[in-house]
This record gives C-alpha cells, structure tokens and sequence, in this order.
C-alpha cells in the first residue's frame, strides 16, 4: 500500500472513531494509545469491526484478531490492509 493510500486509510478509520466513539480526531494521531488509555474497550472494538467492515467492505475474522490490533490507528490500518488483500485476491 502506497504512502497516500496509508494516509486516506488513516483518515478513513479516525472518522470511523469520531462516529463510532464520539472521539476528537484532532487528539487522535496514527500512533495514539487507543486502548491501553482506555479510548477503546471491547465493546467499541465491537462497534468499530463492524463499522470498518461496512465501510472498507473488508471481512476481519473475529478468531483471528487480537485486541492488541486496535492499539493505534496504525496498527488497525495494517490490519484493514491485510484483510482488503485477502478478501481481493479471493474474489
């Protein structure tokens, strides 16, 4: 993935916390602490999956996933990434 399309990712999924979370996207950069600062909790990792499923039409596997993946907004578009490629190259 190209830097620009991190960039658009990134914008992308802190929107997705804006609406989601009511969160302030200008207090939340790329590597913010989202949920060892408590931002996030299972329950709104919950709400967000689905939110980025909807919107980034990507399929996460739930088993596959590890609360430590939504740390930072990073780390959850590497792993928007991964699953936009996989779910691609099966179609």
């Amino acid at each position: 993935m190209t830097a620009a399309k991190n960039d658009e990712l990134s914008i992308r999924i802190r929107k997705l916390l804006e609406r989601e979370l009511a969160c302030d996207i200008a207090e939340i950069a790329d590597d913010t602490p989202l949920v060892s600062s408590g931002l996030l909790d299972s329950v709104s990792i919950a709400f967000l999956i689905s939110a980025i499923e909807e919107t980034e039409d990507v399929t996460i596997p739930d088993e596959l996933l590890d609360v430590r993946d939504f740390e930072t907004v990073t780390r959850i578009g590497e792993i928007v990434a991964k699953y936009s490629a996989s779910t691609s190259s099966k179609a």
